[in-house]
């Protein structure tokens, strides 16, 4: 799971890494930052979140969690360069 907020350095190495390594990625971003959200990334699934909802919160943990469960059935879905057969 990488935070795109701030376009922390550290986040988007290790970002970098795990799609190097085919890993499955879960990628969260503030609404008011949308513009983080590096252009190389933007076609990829972000849940994005609304720190003025009173609710953001609960929703960001759903949201997370619909993800998690949906990497965990099908983990080719959530790689960025998925190996071609």
């Amino acid at each position: 799971m990488a935070e795109l907020t701030n376009r922390n350095a550290n986040v988007l190495y290790e970002l970098g890494l795990a799609h190097a390594l085919r890993k499955p990625v879960i990628l969260v971003c503030s609404k008011a930052n949308e513009g983080d959200v590096p252009f190389d990334l933007r076609h990829v699934r972000v849940i994005y979140y609304d720190k003025d909802d009173p609710f953001w919160g609960t929703k960001l943990l759903e949201k997370v969690a619909e993800n998690i469960l949906s990497v965990m059935q099908e983990p080719k879905d959530a790689i960025l360069f998925p190996e071609k057969k």
